[in-house]
């Protein structure tokens, strides 16, 4: 399926999944022709710094004879014109390569073709799954290895298009944060674990929700969407909602995650508390 809102290009360059079809409409062609000009500093991860770096672009657009930087857009329009006779909206690939600040060594490229009015991208290294995988590894202190695991899982589909699979394993991620919190009151005296195992999963949240993330319960509408993209939504809807989902995920494993970082800086305070009041008993 095309879609008409063609994103800005810094969201066809960092987010947008290979192979998302966008038509070429009148009304969004000068998308197109920012995305093939964009020179613009590009904030990414860059998987060989292993940090966050500022990326700037190494190469100009094909066909760009006469750049006039007080009209960029226009020059680019009558260069393109002028190279082979091609116009704005000519079948035709580019690529747009960006190298880090750091290390000019180390380069981004991203690959589009421009068919039948239709722009899709076609391929980038590195990835998107390589540049996310980088940023979720904070998770590692809230999640297990599998569910981590599958988290890694969901991004590189998306990644490669595939909608409802990823959708799979984000499920998995929200049943296995339920899960983590049953095993525990599982233990207790006064937990009836019949009629949790007879309850609907929103009807489980409501009887954790004073041990769950308060995030977690109040987007408990998560779980029913994720899993209507498993059994009824279409690749192209799952697509669509993945990132908004994902985030929702993740919004809830930052929850977890502030939790564990606030009872560490708790302890440091505590035991520079008592290491303080040492050294006044040691001089008093």
């Amino acid at each position: 399926m095309k879609e008409d809102s063609l994103p800005s290009p810094e969201e066809l360059l960092l987010i947008t999944p290979i192979y998302k079809e966008f038509e070429i409409t009148e009304e969004n062609i000068i998308r197109l022709i920012e995305l093939e000009i964009y020179n613009e500093p590009l904030d990414a991860y860059c998987v060989e710094c292993n940090q966050k770096s500022v990326y700037r672009r190494i190469n100009s657009p094909t066909g760009y004879l006469h750049y006039d930087s007080s009209s960029p857009t226009q020059a680019y329009i009558k260069s393109l014109t002028a190279y082979g006779g091609r116009t704005e909206t000519s079948d035709r690939t580019f690529d747009i390569r960006f190298a880090c600040s750091r290390n000019t060594q180390h380069v981004i490229y991203f690959y589009f073709i421009l068919y039948k009015s239709c722009l899709s991208k076609i391929g980038q290294y590195p990835s998107l799954a390589d540049f996310d995988s980088q940023d979720i590894k904070k998770y590692r202190k809230v999640l297990d290895k599998d569910s981590l695991g599958d988290l890694k899982r969901a991004i590189r589909l998306y990644s490669y298009g595939i909608g409802a699979g990823a959708f799979v394993y984000l499920r998995r991620i929200f049943e296995n944060l339920i899960e983590e919190t049953h095993s525990r009151l599982a233990n207790q005296e006064d937990w009836d674990e019949e009629k949790y195992q007879k309850c609907r999963m929103n009807e489980r949240i409501q009887l954790l929700k004073n041990e769950l993330p308060s995030h977690l319960v109040e987007m408990n509408a998560l779980y029913p969407i994720l899993s209507k993209g498993v059994h009824a939504l279409t690749e192209q809807e799952c697509k669509k909602y993945f990132r908004l989902l994902r985030i929702g995920i993740e919004i809830i494993l930052e929850q977890k995650l502030n939790q564990i970082l606030e009872k560490e800086r708790q302890k440091i305070i505590e035991d520079q508390k008592k290491a303080i009041a040492n050294i006044r008993n040691e001089i008093s």
